[in-house]
């Protein structure tokens, strides 16, 4: 939705949604989220990491992470029953 409205960026965002098919460690993983990963570990920066991929896909738009550390979210939720976790 935040590719450009062209050529590249339609091309790109087929790329980078692409999953691939396979028997081995990839299977099933998006080519986006490793290009994010490849860039992160490039750069030592997640959100220029994010930056770059948005010029790449001719962003209209800017993505940015909720934290910059790695966090753990936990909520009480009302009326919930331990017991029957998929029940909400």
């Amino acid at each position: 939705a935040l590719c450009g409205d062209d050529d590249w960026g339609r091309t790109w965002s087929r790329v980078v949604q692409h999953r691939f098919e396979s028997k081995g460690d990839l299977h099933g993983h998006a080519v986006g989220n490793l290009l994010i990963v490849a860039l992160w570990e490039q750069l030592g920066d997640h959100v220029q990491a994010l930056d770059l991929v948005g010029k790449l896909l001719g962003a209209h738009g800017r993505v940015l992470p909720m934290s910059a550390v790695p966090l753990e979210l936990q909520a009480l939720v009302k009326g919930h029953d331990p017991e029957l976790p998929d029940a909400i």
